[in-house]
């Protein structure tokens, strides 16, 4: 082969090797954006458009993997695999890609990371060898190519400052181009950008409560809400129906959460849902939160998280957390929850009105990891090491909660923010295709003999098809407020069926150049 020969087929080589690598690091994005829209939307514009955004990135990595030095190489490479690590694990295990919705809510369920770690580390690992591949597959491209074009003179290294700079340059300037002519942005950096846009997106003002609202004395003194965690209506059934019965809880059974993920479903509780208006162009941020209900009725405020040991989760920003009063990170192990219970319980024997939120540590994947070790052989089955997270959670949880307090001026709410599809070798909850057991959830409700009189509950309430959207309005009732203008603006109290199922995807808080949320409404069950 003559020499001329050689250097065609090197530059075809480095090419091809480079394609390949970024076809595996953008493979999801060029299925979805390129092909489908080709081939199944027949959109052939948005499809040359979105191959065109990719073609201009792909280039400029090449041009990167070819002229720049190899200390800064290596730094840009490192940066390109920590962003295609975040987004084909994404890929690995969940399907889909990442957008700005979907790093909003990635960025706001970082709580559980040590968890899907421990659940999903063979996916982790599969996902690693994927970016290595790809890295070896750019620098072996490199190898052919850059010899070619640059000459053996031009080795002088930059400065640290013209590396660093450079780098960045890289990094955030072609995401921030193509966020300006809304193209797809590939996954060796995009990871940043979207990140970097999430944390700094500011929270829209929140509206107030209207002063004039006709308000009445507060049915009681105190109203806790406990969202547990990752608890199914199949769960509690088993592990905790015969433990609290001596409470006299009124069991509403299986009700809908309004989310599979613990961020939208815990935001959609708190900020309340009017179930019969809400569209697709809503945007829940910009309405009167619970807090704001609660401190116009002269409640204090109080939000105790057992899973974060620092700030709060689940899409509590500012203004929002400005209207809490108290905030208690409260996460303390495989014990949390009963730890919770007595702080709670010192709160209900105080003096004065409170409104107290819990989430609690429940009983999230890896199940195991949510009790002792030696409790359970290694070979139980799926279903018995979620039932013992869950018995084990709420081991002496509601005598802990209750003890020596007066329950004719307390009004507690126990359910879960999701459900949980329990099947081997799956994502049991948060699922991009989801099934109605991931919104499956329990609703026990502990209130005085005043509250059930005044609200006439059926005889039966299995014939009730509850939903957590009704709890945001059964509390504006026990804070004083019009049960009308509760039931108008939010949905039926809880001794009705709801007035409509609405559940929200990942897409929960506007943050996309269309504005568009997640959205579901059905007259039935979410996914039945």
């Amino acid at each position: 082969m003559n020499n001329k020969h050689k250097i065609i087929s090197h530059i075809i080589i480095g090419l091809l090797l480079f394609a390949c690598g970024y076809i595996l690091l953008n493979y999801t994005q060029l299925l979805y954006k390129v092909y489908y829209r080709y081939a199944s939307a027949h959109d052939m514009y948005s499809a040359v458009r979105n191959f065109t955004g990719f073609l201009v990135q792909g280039a400029l990595l090449l041009i990167v993997c070819i002229f720049f030095q190899k200390k800064m190489l290596v730094l840009i490479l490192a940066v390109v695999a920590l962003s295609a690590f975040v987004h084909l694990s994404y890929e690995q295990i969940l399907g889909g890609y990442i957008d700005a919705d979907v790093m909003s809510w990635l960025l706001s369920e970082t709580r559980q990371a040590t968890n899907a770690l421990g659940e999903f580390l063979p996916a982790f690992v599969v996902t690693f060898i994927r970016v290595a591949a790809l890295i070896i597959l750019f620098i072996f491209s490199r190898k052919l190519l850059r010899p070619l074009i640059v000459s053996a003179q031009t080795t002088k290294q930059p400065s640290g400052l013209v590396a660093i700079v450079s780098s960045l340059a890289v990094v955030m300037v072609p995401g921030e181009m193509l966020r300006l002519v809304d193209l797809p942005q590939s996954n060796e950096t995009s990871a940043y950008t979207l990140a970097t846009h999430v944390l700094l997106a500011t929270d829209p003002q929140r509206a107030t409560v209207d002063g004039h609202l006709s308000m009445g004395k507060p049915l009681v003194n105190k109203i806790v809400w406990l969202v547990d965690e990752s608890i199914s209506a199949q769960g509690a059934s088993i592990a905790l129906t015969a433990s609290v019965q001596h409470h006299r809880p009124v069991d509403f059974g299986e009700v809908s959460s309004m989310g599979n993920c613990s961020a939208p479903s815990n935001a959609a509780l708190r900020w309340g849902v009017n179930v019969m208006k809400v569209s697709p162009r809503s945007d829940l941020r910009t309405v009167p939160p619970i807090w704001a209900y609660a401190k116009q009725a002269g409640y204090s405020t109080t939000l105790i998280d057992g899973q974060v040991s620092g700030a709060p989760q689940n899409m509590v920003w500012e203004p929002e957390r400005a209207l809490i009063d108290s905030f208690v990170p409260a996460k303390d192990g495989i014990d949390t929850d009963l730890k919770i219970a007595e702080k709670v319980n010192v709160l209900l024997n105080r003096p004065g009105l409170d409104f107290i939120y819990v989430v609690l540590r429940g009983a999230h994947y890896a199940y195991e990891s949510n009790y002792p070790k030696n409790l359970l052989s290694s070979n139980s089955t799926l279903l018995q090491k979620y039932v013992e997270a869950i018995r084990y959670s709420k081991q002496g949880f509601f005598e802990a909660l209750f003890l020596d307090v007066d329950r004719n001026q307390i009004a507690a709410i126990y359910t879960s923010d999701h459900g949980q599809h329990l099947e081997e070798g799956k994502v049991p909850h948060c699922t991009l295709q989801p099934s109605a057991d991931e919104y499956s959830v329990p609703l026990l409700a502990f209130f005085p003999e005043q509250a059930w009189s005044y609200l006439k509950m059926p005889t039966d309430t299995d014939d009730l098809t509850g939903s957590h959207s009704q709890i945001f309005s059964t509390t504006l009732w026990l804070m004083g407020y019009d049960q009308r203008y509760a039931e108008e603006n939010y949905d039926a109290l809880l001794n009705m069926p709801t007035n409509r199922y609405v559940w929200f995807g990942r897409s929960f808080a506007p943050n996309s150049n269309t504005g568009i949320i997640e959205l579901h409404t059905s007259d039935k069950f979410p996914m039945r």
